[in-house]
């Protein structure tokens, strides 16, 4: 059985995209800058992703009905089509990788998950002010 994006000629960054457009719920929009921010990528990087996604016909830029000034990245039919597809194939590469592991065990490894990423929260040094740029650590 093949799992992972290979299968779907995705990269992490790009299936983070598509995923992140997927769980804001319909009409499947955000901004670019809730994009990076969500995805903790520069605004540059963000552009490179959604114009691999777009050029792919996945996502498209739209003009944001409440801001002229703004786009709006919007999941396509096919994007959709391919989210869903890809979001079910990692959840069952999980599943394979865990298999071995008892509900005991599962239940540990994501209280310690859990753990390390409320660690890495409260210790981010890159986190964005509302201009967008990283911020140094002190």
């Amino acid at each position: 059985m093949v799992f992972g994006l290979c299968q779907f000629d995705l990269i992490p960054g790009e299936f983070g995209v598509l995923i992140e457009l997927r769980l804001s719920g319909p009409p499947y929009r955000l901004t670019p800058t809730q994009l990076y921010n969500r995805l903790l990528v520069t605004s540059g990087g963000m552009t490179g992703r959604i114009d691999k996604l777009e050029k792919r016909e996945y996502v498209r830029r739209i003009p944001d009905p409440n801001d002229r000034r703004s786009l709006l990245v919007e999941l396509t039919e096919r994007g959709k089509e391919l989210i869903n597809e890809a979001a079910c194939s990692q959840h069952r590469m999980e599943e394979h990788i865990t298999q071995s592991l008892s509900p005991d065990e599962k239940g540990q490894l994501a209280k310690l998950l859990r753990k390390l990423l409320v660690d890495l929260e409260a210790h981010d040094c890159c986190s964005r002010p509302v201009g967008g740029e990283r911020q140094r650590p002190e």
